[in-house]
């Protein structure tokens, strides 16, 4: 049931545009090829599934289960991103705000702890600016809604950002809103049912 759910969201998502918005005020678009790959977090650990896999992330197989994610393309990555934390940087940035042009957050504010923000990406490298992954959490009873977007290093889940190991930055947006084309995946920070996606 865990995997034809993400399945389900992988064949929604792929060939659309799709749109993040908050009540705070994040508003992204990017475009999902048809052939996206998308790591599935399902619990199928087994080596068949390792021999089928693209990257480290998908050799990973994390419990609970529930971890969906992808590197969208940054050549149609645009908008603005307001996070009201960033994990690496604990309590020194509140409600930061990054506007992307192609990929790279070509401004970078925040209500508290600004000059973080362009340290932070010269400690990550080079792409320690460009969008890295976006992440769902599926699992039903999991508490933490909404999605997970990464900046910077995204090696692991099959990127190719220039980045100093694993280094990025870490941001859960748990009211979002997401539409792929004229589908609702996610509303307030909840998946939607398959049934809801359909009856759209």
């Amino acid at each position: 049931e865990h995997a034809r759910r993400q399945k389900r969201i992988a064949a929604v998502l792929r060939g659309q545009t799709v749109r993040v918005t908050t009540p705070s005020g994040t508003d992204l678009e990017f475009d999902v090829p048809r052939d996206q790959w998308f790591h599935q977090g399902d619990g199928d650990a087994s080596k068949a599934r390792a021999a089928r896999a693209r990257s480290v992330r998908d050799r990973q197989i994390e419990l609970p289960v529930g971890m969906f994610g992808f590197v969208p393309p940054a050549k149609s990555f645009e908008g603005t991103l307001v996070a009201p934390s960033i994990w690496q940087a604990g309590s020194r940035v509140r409600n930061a705000t990054m506007r992307f042009r192609r990929g790279r957050a070509v401004t970078m504010s925040a209500a508290e702890g600004t000059d973080w923000l362009p340290e932070r990406v010269k400690v990550i490298g080079p792409d320690g600016d460009k969008i890295g992954a976006i992440f769902f959490n599926t699992n039903p009873i999991e508490s933490e809604g909404g999605i997970s977007i990464d900046v910077g290093s995204n090696w692991e889940i099959g990127g190719r950002n220039r980045a100093d190991g694993m280094r990025r930055m870490w941001m859960r947006l748990p009211d979002a809103t997401v539409t792929a084309g004229d589908r609702t995946i996610m509303r307030d920070g909840q998946t939607v049912s398959e049934r809801a996606m359909d009856e759209i």
